[in-house]
């Protein structure tokens, strides 16, 4: 009796791992998604400096979301499921090719999310976040939320696809651990994390860039301890939002970070 519940719980801890790692690799396909919508744009396009911001602020966003979820993993000894993400991210940053040096200090920066590292909190600048309550102050919560219809959904298409091929997933999870653990270690002690300022690199560079927090907007008890030029901010929110619309037809994200999001999903109350 005793044997079978081990078994059991075992088949259990099985199942949980094979779910997040596939919840994970998930989330890095969407991420890299939209890391190649920006070096195409920026590759085909002349952006504006200020919608040049805005795109590297949704990047930054992405890159919050993934570091708070490596980080959940990293709390729960869940080691085998970053090896496994990590060797995912390998795969995708290998089919940027050469563009990925557009990006390098994102894609440094999730490296070491998925490595374990000890992450440089990072910051999206204050006029995207005072345009982004604007808009939802002016009724645009369902627009700037669209680019995550859907993905309820696709968490519990994924949650079911690894239950149904746990088998075949665990054989194959298990040859890429053992496979890829040394150099797993030995990227982990040769890579640095980058700081905040190079997150902006694509932007420009972080100099008279103001970053903030979603506590300083309009409607906070907090915003009148930041200086602010009425005016030329009122400006500033309109430019941002009116560019926020992609006119030249390439998909565009919206990553901006309301509320983290719980780590474990459930269907019918089971992990």
């Amino acid at each position: 009796m005793f044997g079978k519940k081990k078994a059991q719980r075992q088949q259990q801890i099985d199942q949980q791992m094979e779910v997040k790692t596939q919840l994970i690799r998930s989330q890095i396909d969407s991420m890299f998604e939209q890391f190649e919508n920006v070096i195409l744009y920026l590759k085909t396009d002349k952006p504006s400096p200020q919608f040049l911001l805005t795109l590297n602020d949704s990047a930054v966003a992405l890159l919050k979301l993934l570091a708070s979820k490596c980080e959940a993993h990293v709390d729960e000894n869940e080691k085998d499921v970053l090896i496994l993400g990590w060797q995912h991210w390998n795969v995708k940053k290998k089919e940027l090719g050469g563009d990925g040096r557009i990006i390098q200090q994102w894609l440094d920066y999730s490296e070491c999310a998925l490595l374990g590292k000890e992450l440089n909190e990072l910051q999206i600048t204050q006029i995207t976040i005072d345009a982004a309550h604007k808009n939802m102050e002016q009724g645009g919560l369902n627009s700037f939320l669209n680019g995550f219809v859907g993905a309820n959904h696709k968490s519990q298409d994924i949650v079911k696809d690894a239950q149904t091929n746990r088998e075949q997933y665990k054989s194959k999870n298990r040859e890429v651990i053992a496979d890829k653990k040394q150099s797993y270690e030995e990227r982990k002690a040769m890579i640095q994390c980058p700081g905040q300022n190079k997150m902006y690199d694509v932007a420009g560079g972080a100099q008279n860039i103001q970053f903030g927090s979603s506590l300083y907007h309009p409607s906070s008890k907090y915003y009148h301890q930041r200086p602010r030029d009425d005016q030329e901010n009122k400006q500033q929110d309109k430019t941002a939002m009116d560019e926020d619309q992609n006119e030249n037809g390439y998909p565009w994200m919206n990553a901006y970070v309301i509320k983290t999001p719980s780590q474990t999903i459930t269907r019918g109350n089971k992990p």
